[in-house]
């Protein structure tokens, strides 16, 4: 529920597609199983497409951080959508993360999202293109020196300087 599972398998349905990590066995032929941490990179890395649909209320999550990291091209649920199931207000910021069609694809509408996914497929060009940006993106959101620099800030706001 939390997890927009039906628009995942609505996306997602047709393709290759599977979930990783425990306690999926209600994903039944979606069911990746579970992988170390460097197989889950590599499976990341491998891939055409990650299918993003958020987590509620969370903003974005972990895992969404990791597979822009690795340089996959995501298609992401659209803001619309996403908050429609938030049960805390308009939280989604994958929007303001990934541009669109440009470092990754969103769309409100499943169909659109499904369209995504088979281009990515279809043209390796554009999958990798979308998926350098993607890594461009996360690196200067999320990499250790933007990460280091947010943690100093805030941390120097608490240390009493001598």
């Amino acid at each position: 529920e939390f997890c927009s599972w039906d628009a995942f398998v609505t996306i997602a349905s047709g393709f290759n597609a599977h979930v990783y990590g425990p306690n999926n066995e209600n994903a039944k032929e979606l069911n990746g199983g579970f992988l170390t941490y460097d197989d889950m990179k590599q499976k990341m890395r491998d891939s055409r497409v990650y299918v993003y649909t958020g987590t509620q209320p969370a903003s974005y999550t972990l895992n969404f951080i990791e597979a822009q990291m690795t340089g996959i091209p995501i298609v992401a649920l659209g803001p619309r959508y996403a908050n429609s199931m938030s049960v805390a207000g308009d939280t989604y910021e994958i929007p303001d993360i990934m541009i669109n069609a440009s470092s990754g694809f969103w769309s409100d509408d499943l169909a659109v999202c499904r369209e995504y996914v088979q281009k990515l497929l279809d043209d390796a060009n554009l999958a990798k293109l979308i998926g350098d940006r993607g890594r461009e993106v996360a690196i200067k959101n999320f990499g250790k020196d933007t990460i280091k620099q947010i943690w100093k800030t805030s941390l120097d706001k608490y240390v009493t300087k001598t």
